[in-house]
């Protein structure tokens, strides 16, 4: 991985992460434990702070970043879906955001949320507990305990792969 700093903000990574070579971290950024980021990824902390919380699997090419007066975070154990982009926003703990989805600044999902795939979020706060998909994005339905199910099974799957890479010589 290739890390930068931003004026004086360095970006703080826990040593049991597992970051592929060509990710790019940027300033005000803090990765925390068990945290996994697939190749391609950029993680850019300038005008205001990153954070990803512990147990997060970040997809290949997803961009992460902030906006203006808008923090980003990444709740604990979330899977953040394939060419992502979370701009300025706010996730709450396990939850799915679909490949290519887009939430834009000031944007809040709460806890055990899924935005589907091809997703756009332009504002507002996503309640617990609820799928939201489309372009742009509207409540679909609750999340079931089956959902709850097989995202934990994708979410070990990725955290399988990239120990395997991270044990790989």
């Amino acid at each position: 991985m290739k890390l930068y700093n931003y004026g004086e903000k360095r970006p703080e990574i826990h040593s049991n992460t597992w970051i592929a070579d060509d990710v790019v971290v940027y300033g005000d950024v803090k990765i925390e434990e068990s945290v996994v980021v697939f190749p391609g990824c950029v993680i850019r902390g300038d005008i205001a702070p990153i954070i990803i919380k512990m147990g997060t699997v970040i997809q290949d090419g997803v961009l992460i970043n902030p906006a203006a007066g808008n923090k980003t975070k990444i709740g604990e154990n979330c899977l953040i879906g394939f060419g992502s982009i979370i701009h300025g926003a706010v996730i709450g703990n396990n939850c799915i955001i679909g490949a290519r989805s887009l939430l834009m600044p000031g944007v809040k999902v709460r806890e055990n949320c899924m935005i589907g795939a091809y997703s756009f979020v332009a504002k507002g706060t996503i309640p617990k507990g609820k799928v939201w998909m489309g372009i742009p994005a509207k409540e679909k339905r609750d999340i079931s305990e089956r959902d709850l199910q097989i995202w934990d099974i994708a979410k070990k799957t990725f955290r399988d792969i990239a120990q395997k890479y991270k044990t790989s010589k």
